[in-house]
C-alpha cells in the first residue's frame, strides 16, 4: 500500500482539536470529532493492508496481529507505567482503584465497557480519568478482533459484493445509531455496535480509491475542499451538547471519506495536509494522543483547581516532547521488522500485560493501595464513605427509607438523601430519593439515565402520604441550581465540576417558558402536598463548593499545603441561586416553612464567604453534598424553625 504523506497530515488534524479540546479551548469546542476522524482513517488504513496482501496471496491473521502489536502496544504500555507510578505516589485510594479497574481493563482492550459500566450519578468527569481515552483504542482493537476475520470470509467473492456487504454493514450500525429511543447515549458513545459505522466508512473509502476515478484535478480539487471544511465546521460549531455518535457526526466522517478518496497529494488540500509540519505531528499522532489525556489529569489532580492556559500550553508542550521521543525511540524501532524480530517483542509485551494486570488487580483488591496512608491521614477522606445510611424502617427501593412512627418525609434527590443522615435515630425520618430529578411533577425528558421514573417515584410518594397520617411534614430539598441553571458549577476561583449536565423539561400544556413551567410544576407539587393535610418544608439551596472537599483537604496535608479553612465566594453563591429563589419564592402560602442553609454556612465563619471547611471540621462530604456533620446542623435548624414558627401554635 503506497506511502501518503496527506493522511498523516489528515492525523494531525484530527490530534491537535482533541488536546486544544480537553485543554478547554472553546474555540475548538467540537475538538472531541477528531476521535471520529481517527476511527474513519484506521478503517481505510487497515483495509488496505488486509486488502493489498489477499491481494497478493499472503494475508495471514497472525501476520496481521502482529503487525497491531508493534503498532499499539509499545508507545501504549509505555503511558501505563508512566501513568500507573504517577497515580501511585498522587491518587487518593478512591482514585486509585478506580485508576487500577481502568488500568486492568485496558490491557484486555475492554475499557469501552468499563467506562460505560462506570458511569453512575456520582461519577467524576472525563477530566479527572487518566485513562478514559483509551476506550477509543478498545474500539479498534475489537474492530479488529472481527473485521479480518470478515475480509477473509467475503475475499472470494466479487468486488462489488464484498462493497455491498460493506455498505449494508455500514448502514445497519448507521442506523441504530440513529435511532433516539434504540439505546442510551451512553452505550452509543461507548459500544463498537454503534461506533463500526464510522470504521466502515473508511473501508469503503478504501473500495472507492482502488477503482479507477476521474483524475479530473477540478473534481479532486472540489471535493478536498469540500471534506476539509465539512471536518473543520463541525470541530468548531458542535459542542459538548452535540449527541455524538449521531447523524451530526456523520457530516465529519463523511467529509474525512472526501479527503481519503480525492484529497490526494496534487489537490490544494493535498498539498496542505502534506506540508512537513502537519507530516511531523501526524506522525506523533498516536504518541501524543496517547499521553495529553494522564498529563492534563495529573496536572488538575496537582493543581486541586482547573489549569490555567499556561499551564495547558506547558502540558500539550510537554505532550509533544514525550511524543517525539515515544516515536523515535519506541514506535519507530520497534516497527521495524527487519532490525528486531517479533519473539522479544510478544515476550515483553506478555511480561509487562502480566505485570501491569497484577497492579490493577491488586488496586481493585487493596480499596486502591490503602496501606499507603495512615488512617489519621485518611481520616478526613473517608468521612463520606464512613457516614453509613442506617435505615430504621422499610427499605422499598435503594435509598429510600420509610419508617413508621416517623413524623417527616423528606422527599428529593441525592441533597434530601445527604440531609436525611443529619437527623438522629430518635428522630428518624422517612425519605424517598428521586436520584437525578427536582421533588416536583411533570418532568417528562432528561438527558442522562438517572430519575428515569421520576414521576412514577412522585406518584407513589403521594399514594404513600395519602395512606400515612404519621406524617405531619414534608421537607422538600434538591440541588435546585443544577436543575435549574442546567450546567455544573464553576465556583471562578479555580473549582469547576466536572460531569455532564442534568437537562430537564416538562410536560408543558400552557406552553410556558422554562421558568414558568418550574414555578407551575413546584406549585402543583405543593398544592397536591397540602391538600393531603400535610404541612411543607422548603430547603433552599445548599452553597456548591466546586472542589471535592475530602479530597481537596487531604491532598494539602499530604502535601504540606496550607487548609486552614476551604470557602467560596458568597456573591457567585448569590448569583448560581439566584434564578432558583425566584422559583421558591413563587410559592406563596404562609404556611410553608423555609429553611436558608445559606445562612449556616455563608457569612457565618467568615465574611462573604461560604464555609466548606474550617477547624477540621468538615461540612461537605464532596463537592456539593453535605457531610454528616453539616447535615446535622441543617437539621437542627428545620426542628428549630418547627418549634418556633408561629403556624405551629
Amino acid at each position: 500500500m503506497e506511502y501518503r504523506k496527506d493522511i498523516d497530515g489528515l492525523r494531525a488534524i484530527a490530534v491537535l482539536p482533541v488536546i486544544l479540546f480537553h485543554a478547554g479551548i472553546s474555540l475548538f469546542s467540537g475538538g472531541f470529532l477528531g476521535v471520529d476522524i481517527f476511527f474513519v482513517i484506521s478503517g481505510y488504513l487497515i483495509s488496505g493492508i488486509i486488502l493489498n496482501d489477499l491481494e497478493k496471496g499472503k494475508f495471514t491473521i497472525s501476520n496481521f496481529y502482529e503487525r497491531r502489536i508493534r503498532r499499539i502496544i509499545p508507545a501504549l504500555f509505555t503511558v501505563l507505567i508512566f501513568s500507573s507510578i504517577l497515580a501511585y505516589f498522587i491518587l487518593l485510594p478512591g482514585e486509585m482503584r478506580k485508576f487500577s479497574q481502568s488500568l486492568f481493563s485496558t490491557i484486555f482492550f475492554a475499557s469501552n465497557i468499563f467506562f460505560w459500566l462506570d458511569s453512575n450519578y456520582f461519577d467524576v468527569g472525563s477530566e479527572l480519568k487518566p485513562l478514559l481515552h483509551t476506550w477509543s483504542l478498545s474500539v479498534e482493537e475489537q474492530f479488529y478482533i472481527f473485521f479480518p476475520l470478515l475480509m477473509i470470509l467475503i475475499w472470494k467473492l466479487s468486488s462489488r459484493s464484498q462493497e455491498m456487504i460493506i455498505y449494508l454493514l455500514l448502514l445497519l450500525s448507521l442506523t441504530i445509531t440513529s435511532i433516539p429511543e434504540f439505546v442510551d447515549s451512553s452505550t452509543k458513545f461507548y459500544w463498537l455496535p454503534f461506533r463500526a459505522w464510522e470504521l466502515l466508512i473508511g473501508v469503503a473509502a478504501m473500495y472507492i480509491s482502488k477503482k479507477s476515478l476521474n483524475q479530473n484535478s477540478y473534481i479532486n480539487n472540489l471535493a478536498s475542499i469540500i471534506g476539509f471544511f465539512a471536518i473543520l465546521f463541525p470541530m468548531i460549531l458542535y459542542n459538548s451538547e452535540t449527541p455524538t455518535p449521531s447523524i451530526s457526526t456523520l457530516i465529519p466522517c463523511l467529509g474525512c471519506f472526501l479527503l481519503l478518496v480525492y484529497g490526494n497529494e496534487t489537490t490544494f488540500i493535498g498539498k496542505l495536509l502534506s506540508t512537513n509540519l502537519l507530516v511531523f505531528i501526524g506522525l506523533l499522532s498516536y504518541s501524543a494522543y496517547l499521553w495529553h489525556q494522564p498529563l492534563f489529569v495529573f496536572g488538575r489532580i496537582l493543581n486541586i483547581s482547573e489549569l490555567s492556559l499556561y499551564q495547558y500550553a506547558f502540558l500539550i508542550f510537554l505532550t509533544f516532547v514525550l511524543a517525539f521521543l515515544s516515536y523515535k525511540f519506541i514506535e519507530t524501532p520497534i516497527r521495524n521488522r527487519k532490525k528486531l524480530s517479533f519473539k522479544p517483542i510478544l515476550i515483553s509485551s506478555s511480561a509487562l500485560a502480566i505485570i501491569l494486570a497484577t497492579f490493577g488487580l491488586r488496586g481493585h483488591f487493596t480499596e486502591g493501595y490503602m496501606e499507603r496512608f495512615s488512617d489519621d491521614e485518611l481520616a478526613n477522606y473517608l468521612i463520606f464513605e464512613n457516614e453509613i445510611d442506617a435505615c430504621v424502617g422499610n427499605k422499598q427501593k435503594e435509598m429510600w427509607c420509610l419508617v413508621e412512627d416517623s413524623k417527616f418525609l423528606i422527599l428529593g434527590d441525592s441533597h434530601a438523601d445527604a440531609l436525611s443522615r443529619g437527623f438522629a435515630e430518635d428522630d428518624a425520618v422517612s425519605k424517598i430519593i428521586l436520584y437525578g430529578c427536582p421533588p416536583i411533577i411533570n418532568i417528562v425528558k432528561k438527558n442522562d439515565n438517572f430519575g428515569a421514573d421520576c414521576n412514577d417515584d412522585i406518584d407513589y410518594a403521594f399514594e404513600y402520604l395519602a395512606s400515612n397520617d404519621q406524617i405531619e411534614y414534608v421537607i422538600l430539598h434538591s440541588r435546585w441550581p443544577l436543575f435549574v441553571e442546567q450546567k455544573r458549577f464553576d465556583n471562578r476561583e479555580g473549582g469547576v465540576e466536572y460531569g455532564d449536565s442534568i437537562v430537564i423539561s416538562f410536560d408543558n400544556k400552557l406552553n410556558q417558558n422554562f421558568m414558568d413551567s418550574f414555578k407551575s410544576s413546584l406549585f402543583e407539587t405543593v398544592e397536591k402536598i397540602s391538600s393531603l393535610g400535610k404541612k411543607i418544608i422548603i430547603v433552599y439551596p445548599v452553597p456548591e463548593v466546586g472542589w471535592h472537599v475530602p479530597t481537596v483537604v487531604t491532598r494539602n496535608k499530604l502535601l504540606n499545603r496550607s487548609t486552614d479553612n476551604l470557602s467560596t465566594s458568597y456573591d457567585v453563591f448569590l448569583d448560581r441561586a439566584s434564578k432558583s429563589y425566584e422559583i421558591l419564592d413563587s410559592i406563596k402560602k404562609d404556611d410553608v416553612i423555609r429553611i436558608y442553609p445559606e445562612k449556616i454556612f455563608c457569612n457565618s465563619f467568615m465574611e462573604n464567604r461560604c464555609v466548606a471547611y474550617m477547624n477540621d471540621n468538615l461540612f461537605y462530604g464532596d463537592d456539593d453534598h453535605l457531610s454528616v456533620l453539616g447535615a446535622r446542623i441543617l437539621s437542627e435548624q428545620i426542628k428549630n424553625e418547627i418549634v418556633y414558627n408561629p403556624e405551629n401554635d
